[in-house]
């Protein structure tokens, strides 16, 4: 908030017309960029009994929060094994639900950072992804097929296709 005039006493900023707290230097800051501070803004110039605002500013303020990372324990695993995926967030403090998706649907009854699925099977095969909200933003991880193999045969669960010994087949 820019003034001509040395004999300025204080200043005062506005936000949708409610004074913010604590805010009486020339320059407004804030420490976290969050979607609740966009609005409009009103710097108040006071010099004894008078009073001049600024000009009303609109500011938006967009979050830029980083995808998690989705990560697996191996993306080829063998028919009965463990499958370990984990949901890595930048900053996991901040992060307020985890949601586990397989092929674009939510698996149900998974909502911690780490998803084990124990006795991997055919059904377990499939592309796999994390939601997670964050600072009143739902992000969504990268993407990671698993495979599932049965004895060095590799099993895909759409319109099987099995490849084992030079043949291959397409089942349906």
């Amino acid at each position: 908030c820019n003034t001509t005039d040395p004999s300025v006493t204080s200043y005062a900023w506005m936000k949708d017309d409610v004074e913010i707290y604590r805010q009486f230097n020339k320059i407004l800051q804030s420490r976290n960029d969050n979607a609740n501070d966009t609005g409009h803004f009103v710097c108040s110039v006071r010099k004894f009994n008078y009073v001049v605002n600024s000009n009303n500013l609109f500011i938006s303020v967009t979050s830029t929060i980083v995808p998690p990372k989705l990560t697996a324990n191996k993306e080829s695993i063998p028919a009965g094994s463990q499958l370990v995926l984990t949901c890595n967030a930048t900053d996991p403090t901040t992060v307020t639900s985890y949601i586990w998706m397989k092929d674009k649907m939510v698996i149900f009854n998974q909502s911690g950072r780490i998803l084990q699925i124990g006795n991997v099977s055919i059904n377990n095969a499939g592309n796999y992804s994390c939601n997670i909200t964050q600072n009143n933003y739902l992000v969504t991880s990268n993407y990671l097929y698993i495979t599932v193999t049965s004895h060095g045969v590799a099993i895909f669960s759409s319109a099987m296709l099995v490849i084992a010994a030079g043949m291959l087949s397409l089942m349906q």
